[in-house]
């Protein structure tokens, strides 16, 4: 289960870093044309309150979402495959979540010309990000403390 979780996190990490560089350096190389829009027009505008709004709604929604799936749905189950399997999907979901928002981040920064803000937005999902790192013991501390609540 560690290592599916794990790949999922590092995949959600390559992503933002294959699009830094698909975006980043294919533009400045001629090789990706990418209309940029300026962040002052209303069309500019939508895209930053859309990543804003995103954001702001996915990090907590994600976290908090994860600890109530847990509860309602893991603490009831008996030890076995079907408490992991749950647990499973939570995390990834909760990766997923969070990470999409990093990713759509990234991408309005450069469709709004390097707007600083998109980047903050970007660095707020990874953070978040961090706290969802599977390890061996986050995740037995994680199934345990649900039984406990």
């Amino acid at each position: 289960m560690k290592t599916k979780l794990t790949i999922v996190y590092y995949l959600v990490l390559i992503t933002c870093v294959l699009e830094v560089l698909w975006l980043g350096y294919g533009q400045k190389m001629g090789m990706t044309q990418l209309e940029v829009i300026s962040p002052l027009t209303q069309a500019g505008q939508i895209w930053q309150y859309l990543v804003i709004t995103y954001m702001l709604v996915s990090v907590p929604g994600a976290l908090w979402g994860f600890k109530q799936w847990m509860k309602k749905r893991v603490h009831h189950l008996p030890e076995g495959e079907l408490k992991e399997q749950n647990y499973l999907q939570a995390a990834v979901l909760r990766m997923v979540l969070i990470g999409l928002g990093a990713i759509l981040a990234i991408a309005a920064f450069y469709k709004l010309g390097g707007y600083m803000s998109m980047l903050w937005c970007a660095g707020i999902c990874l953070v978040a990000m961090v706290f969802c790192k599977p390890t061996a013991a986050k995740i037995a501390i994680e199934m345990e403390a649900e039984e406990a609540a």
